[in-house]
């Protein structure tokens, strides 16, 4: 009886605790999240270049397009 009432309480405890982490967190705005966006929504590229086939040239003219 004591072994599932601590199971039951530390259940509780846990779902508790992880709620409260969820209410924590600061709420962003839309509009401060476009004007500064976090990294991880950041723009990237990924350059494939086959079997090695690229120049300096070719790069300086893809950038410039």
């Amino acid at each position: 009886m004591i072994s599932r009432l601590t199971s039951s309480i530390l259940l509780a405890l846990t779902v508790l605790l992880s709620v409260t982490d969820l209410i924590a967190q600061p709420a962003v705005s839309l509009e401060s999240g476009w004007a500064k966006p976090p990294p991880d929504a950041c723009l990237r590229a990924y350059w494939w270049w086959l079997n090695g086939n690229v120049t300096a040239k070719a790069i300086t003219a893809t950038l410039k397009k």
